[in-house]
């Protein structure tokens, strides 16, 4: 899901971020420290309803990793964007 995320292709972020988002029971079960960063990488999209869906995406993963490490993610951005 990283890569497919970290893609300049915004059609591909969107049906990964669907795909997700129709899983959520399974959210529980994954690893998603490695996530974060695209995550937010996904806020800034030009598209509104990519940035919609990583924030319900967003909502249901920061429980699991914690509000820090989102925080700490979020250093490497340009003031603006933070």
């Amino acid at each position: 899901m990283v890569e497919a995320m970290a893609l300049e292709n915004p059609e591909m972020r969107e049906e990964v971020l669907k795909w997700v988002l129709a899983h959520t029971d399974s959210i529980k079960d994954a690893q998603f420290q490695t996530f974060v960063k695209p995550l937010i990488a996904c806020l800034t999209d030009k598209s509104k309803q990519i940035r919609d869906q990583v924030e319900k995406l967003i909502m249901l993963v920061m429980p699991l990793t914690g509000y820090n490490e989102f925080l700490n993610s979020t250093k490497d951005l340009k003031p603006a964007v933070q």
